[in-house]
């Protein structure tokens, strides 16, 4: 990517792969495309992906994927949550 377009590639390039890595093992494991089936799939879902870990909450958010906080102070980057 970087080669090519002379940029490192995004984040979320990653975070779009992972997603549709998430699709593509709960309709391995949902046998079927219908809905509900992928739905309770993903509800399933415990995954590690290059990305990151993938394991959602009954909300839906992804908690197996520990986030940072950071904010700039004094012109540089501090991570101030968790």
């Amino acid at each position: 990517f970087e080669k090519e377009y002379h940029y490192e590639a995004p984040y979320q390039a990653a975070e779009s792969t992972a997603a549709v890595l998430a699709f593509a093992d709960a309709f391995e494991r949902a046998g079927s495309f219908d809905t509900e089936k992928v739905r309770d799939a993903l509800a399933k879902t415990d995954l590690m992906t290059f990305y990151g870990p993938l394991r959602f909450d009954q909300s839906g958010k992804n908690i197996a994927k520990s986030m940072v906080l950071y904010q700039v102070q004094d012109g540089k980057f501090k991570v101030v949550a968790p």
